[in-house]
């Protein structure tokens, strides 16, 4: 008689749980959560033991709905399958139906530190999430993980160091589900401002990841082949945001209308905007009109088909 023998395959992000597991293996591993959107530990009591709250303090946050940190000892069983559930978690939150259902990322990611959680989340609150800019109090939304990918690469040394503050390293799921770490090497002198900082170019390009991450999402619920091109293009993400600075010029400020700019930068190429077909599009867009509408009276067909129309002028 023949053994039947049955294979379970493993969840590709089974293997985050062991790198997880073996980068915190002599340390505390802090998870880092977002409830914004629902808290998927709400009737844990591990977690509701354990659990430290970032106190936000801006005018319009709700700190119930605040970032908490947890922190977790990955020796212990319980403390493990904790770990492995918001692995799941982060990772199921970048799958394009979650994405397109809008359901937010619950997982910031997983802190390495050289204190407590409470000190740490105090230290965030206190240096990294409120910024005042144009006369009002803004909420720097570093926590989460998309937000956070796009913003360390473009920060300065001095910015990251203050970022991290207590922390050493930060690591969370990126876009294209790769397991990323934010650090600093620890052989380097690492002075900090007493609060973090950002340029008004880093601003303004924070003010449109929203913009971005909506076009990278229509292109890729569109055709998910575009989202493995995208990947293997380095730094298209800053390409766009720059050339969403020319939107700017065109008077192009609806946010919808920045999007369907973006997607047409990514779909087309960065310099689209340069075709002469396009002109009389910017005459009007300047005086106010939105993108969109104009752009479908001057081509005579939907916005989603303009690469047909210049690729035909080509």
């Amino acid at each position: 008689m023949e053994d039947n023998v049955t294979m379970t395959a493993m969840p590709l992000w089974d293997s985050y749980v062991r790198a997880l597991h073996s980068r915190f293996q002599e340390e505390p591993c802090l998870a880092w959560i977002n409830p914004a959107q629902g808290d998927p530990f709400e009737i844990d009591e591990l977690v509701a033991a354990r659990k430290v709250c970032v106190p936000i303090m801006h005018p319009h946050f709700d700190l119930r709905y605040a970032p908490y940190l947890l922190e977790l000892d990955l020796s212990r069983f319980q403390d493990g399958d904790v770990l492995a559930r918001t692995v799941e978690l982060a990772a199921n939150a970048w799958t394009l139906d979650s994405l397109q259902k809008m359901n937010g990322q619950p997982v910031c990611g997983w802190v390495a530190a050289s204190c407590s959680a409470r000190d740490l989340a105090a230290y965030w609150a206190r240096t990294c999430h409120i910024h005042h800019r144009n006369g009002q109090a803004k909420l720097l939304r570093f926590h989460d993980p998309g937000v956070r990918e796009w913003l360390w690469p473009a920060l300065e040394r001095l910015q990251r160091t203050t970022l991290l503050g207590p922390a050493t390293h930060i690591l969370s799921i990126g876009r294209n589900g790769e397991l990323l770490e934010q650090g600093l090497d620890d052989t380097e002198p690492q002075q900090q401002h007493t609060s973090l900082t950002l340029t008004a170019k880093q601003w303004n390009e924070v003010e449109d990841y929203a913009v971005v991450h909506a076009a990278w999402l229509a292109l890729c619920g569109q055709d998910e082949a575009w989202r493995g091109r995208l990947s293997q293009q380095s730094g298209w993400q800053y390409n766009v945001l720059d050339c969403l600075r020319q939107a700017t010029e065109y008077g192009i400020v609806d946010a919808q209308d920045r999007a369907l700019f973006a997607r047409h930068a990514l779909e087309v190429g960065t310099n689209f905007h340069l075709n002469a077909l396009l002109s009389p599009v910017w005459e009007r867009t300047r005086t106010g009109q939105y993108y969109g509408g104009v752009l479908e009276e001057v081509i005579g067909d939907s916005a989603d088909r303009l690469f047909i129309h210049l690729h035909h002028e080509t």
